[in-house]
């Protein structure tokens, strides 16, 4: 029985992004496996509490997130080194959430 475990920042999806989540899930791992085994794949979408998921010492908001998914510039901050970009992979940097568009 398949089980997809989600973990996300709280708020950062709605109901209807989550729906959209577990059945494209459901139907990737079933297009590699069997259609026979739907009923028995189960998706799990686990909410973190805003600022309590960090990375490199630092917390991830909502808001941070948010902004990020709408394609807004993200400031990242590295050992009190400001870099500005709107790239996802720099995640990796230390991120304090704040932004400007």
């Amino acid at each position: 029985m398949p089980l997809i475990q989600v973990k996300a920042i709280e708020g950062v999806f709605s109901p209807e992004q989550k729906q959209e989540i577990v059945e494209k899930l459901t139907d990737t791992i079933l297009s590699i496996g069997s259609e026979a085994m739907r009923p028995y794949t189960t998706v799990l979408i686990e909410e973190i509490a805003s600022g309590s998921w960090a990375q490199g010492g630092t917390a991830f908001t909502t808001a941070g997130v948010k902004a990020l998914a709408s394609g807004a510039k993200v400031r990242l901050v590295t050992k009190d080194k400001f870099v500005s970009t709107t790239h996802q992979k720099d995640l990796q940097l230390k991120w304090r959430g704040e932004y400007s568009r």
